[in-house]
């Protein structure tokens, strides 16, 4: 149903390129402090604008609070080394400067640099391939996105 589809389809199988459990951070002078709120980073290509969207939204919203359009190679992740006590990473925007701070809230560190690199991978104009249960032979395709929305036929 138009009126209810994204909230539905959120609880579903995602849509998400991407998703992983992160909060944001701001620049307080040369410091970065972190905002306590639990939020979600997700990478989707936009229905509306055939777009790449990077995102940023409490896990409770249904809108994003960052929400940029990026183009290959616009923009670049990188974690921060100087922090030590936390998974923190910056997306910074190579023609304006503008840098985006988010602190992984993921209780497993084991997957970090997996989706990190898979976030990377999408914001340079590559796709990265899909895990098995999302994939065709491919590693995608419509056969894998009619079974991420609940469609098509189920092998048992």
């Amino acid at each position: 149903m138009a009126l209810f589809g994204r909230t539905t389809q959120q609880r579903g199988a995602s849509r998400y390129l991407v998703e992983f459990k992160a909060g944001r951070m701001t620049m307080e002078g040369k410091t970065v402090k972190a905002d306590p709120r639990a939020g979600i980073v997700y990478i989707i290509k936009s229905e509306e604008d055939s777009l790449l969207h990077f995102c940023w939204k409490e896990r409770a919203a249904a809108t994003a609070e960052d929400d940029l359009i990026v183009f290959a190679n616009d923009v670049e992740l990188k974690k921060v080394p100087q922090c030590k006590d936390g998974r923190v990473f910056v997306l910074k925007v190579k023609e304006t400067g503008r840098k985006l701070f988010y602190w992984i809230q993921e209780p497993d560190a084991a997957k970090d640099d997996e989706n990190l690199k898979k976030v990377s991978e999408y914001l340079a104009g590559k796709t990265p391939p899909r895990n098995a249960a999302g994939a065709g032979a491919e590693g995608g395709g419509l056969p894998a996105d009619l079974q991420a929305m609940g469609i098509g036929a189920q092998n048992s």
